[in-house]
């Protein structure tokens, strides 16, 4: 009776993140928790939300895939590869969540004096390249950054923003590299397996504001799980019962508790 468990677009959301991961049970071996991309940028934790999902790797190392995400390789590129259309303005949330406010100020402070952006630029990323603390992090989002964008199991496509479906069978060595994270808009309707995927708000697929934090489907093979975490303040979680082929989802009934409800057909 494995499950797998799913969820995406943190946003450096880690008081969200925390609680949600509370509804995720790894005891078993069996079980899955795939996370789909996009942990930095627009909350305040982007560093502590990356440390999170490192350390759960860590300690369930068959248990945990991590897959990557658009802002999380436009984060990436600015930081080591020094890609000119990303600099620090674009950033700035997740770069006070590695060095802190304090830091940044001061650096802000006195490389402005000179009108200097691009020197500021270099600073900044400097100061986060060569911090020890930094260090296990940035190895590990290399390695992260190195890896597949997506995950495949018997009937299923686990990926951050979708997949060329026009290509059928053919889709995982067709579908463009940049695709897989940032594919808009995006694809609902048959597919040879189920996509689950995050990206594009789950409300904005379903044209229906109701969706807002919560999981959609569209009742054939795609389901969306970007609860877009800065308004609702939820970040949704997919389960799959790999033994009685059920997905679910959970609801928050009072402050405190959450209640798990089948993504029924018939609902």
């Amino acid at each position: 009776m494995a499950k797998i468990y799913a969820l995406s677009d943190i946003h450096g959301h880690y008081t969200e993140l925390m609680q949600t991961l509370k509804r995720v049970d790894l005891k078993s071996k069996e079980n899955k928790l795939v996370f789909l991309g996009d942990y930095v940028d627009n909350g305040r934790k982007s560093f502590q939300v990356l440390n999170e999902v490192m350390l759960l790797e860590k300690k369930y190392p068959t248990q945990i895939i991590t897959l990557l995400g658009n802002h999380d390789e436009w984060f990436y590129n600015w930081l080591f590869n020094k890609e000119p259309q990303f600099n620090f303005n674009d950033f700035f949330e997740t770069i006070n969540s590695f060095i802190g406010t304090k830091s940044y100020s001061k650096l802000v402070a006195m490389v402005m004096k000179e009108s200097d952006a691009f020197e500021l630029d270099n600073l900044i990323r400097q100061k986060i390249l060569q911090s020890p603390t930094n260090r296990p992090l940035l190895n590990w989002f290399t390695q992260k950054y190195q890896a597949k964008r997506y995950y495949i199991t018997a009937n299923q496509i686990f990926v951050h923003a979708g997949i060329d479906e026009n290509a059928g069978d053919y889709w995982e060595s067709i579908t463009a590299s940049e695709t897989f994270t940032n594919k808009y808009p995006p694809t609902t309707g048959k597919f040879l397996k189920t996509i689950i995927s995050g990206h594009v708000y789950s409300d904005e697929v379903a044209q229906n504001a109701n969706y807002l934090g919560k999981i959609f489907w569209d009742r054939e093979s795609h389901f969306f799980i970007d609860g877009h975490t800065d308004q609702s303040h939820v970040i949704p979680l997919l389960k799959y019962d790999t033994q009685e082929n059920i997905y679910s989802s959970y609801k928050l009934i009072s402050d405190h508790t959450w209640q798990e409800y089948i993504i029924d057909p018939k609902s």
